[in-house]
């Protein structure tokens, strides 16, 4: 079982990110939010979560641990794969998520792409439980500073590189504040 790959980025694609192990090329599928703080030629440690079938091997990729934490909780859900749980997290981030399952918020998760009514429903209840004590590591914050440099006109892979470099103890505002620093060297 591959449970992480240490790399380099070969090619960042639509859904994931080919990355090269001493020669190997390993498609990973990702969220968007990883995918969006990867580069060509870029070092990467990954953490892997590994879905084999009869038919297939197919790996999904995670720079931080909370991603991959609840991507595996929303696979334990009866009707919920890799593909769903990629798309909930595409469309959400992890602490949201908890937040969802947490206050046991139904209509949060009829908002996410491709999620009904009952899907929602199962989610809640086979989750509520499970989710008591997890923390969520402060990436979103990271990922809420680069869309915040984005929408001042900078050009994402502007925003990425600068916001990459910032402590994860940072506040947004404070990682917006470095970055502006930065940038207008």
């Amino acid at each position: 079982m591959i449970a992480k790959l240490k790399g380099i980025i070969d090619d960042v694609t639509a859904t994931g990110a080919l990355i090269d192990v001493r020669g190997v090329v390993y498609m990973v599928h990702a969220t968007q939010y990883t995918r969006s703080m990867l580069k060509t030629g870029q070092e990467v440690s990954i953490l892997i979560h590994m879905d084999i079938k009869e038919t297939s091997q197919t790996l999904y990729g995670f720079l931080y641990s909370d991603e991959k934490e609840i991507f595996e909780l929303l696979l334990q859900v009866s009707g919920i794969g890799p593909k769903s749980a990629l798309s909930i997290l595409n469309t959400s981030n992890p602490k949201s998520i908890l937040e969802g399952i947490g206050s046991k918020d139904a209509e949060y998760f009829r908002k996410l792409t491709g999620i009904g009514k009952k899907t929602a429903e199962k989610i809640i209840l086979a989750l509520k439980d499970k989710v008591e004590g997890i923390e969520m590591e402060s990436h979103t914050d990271k990922q809420d500073a680069i869309e915040a440099l984005v929408s001042l006109g900078y050009s994402k892979k502007e925003a990425r590189d600068v916001v990459i470099e910032q402590s994860s103890d940072l506040s947004p505002e404070e990682i917006i504040k470095h970055a502006l620093k930065r940038l207008a060297k």
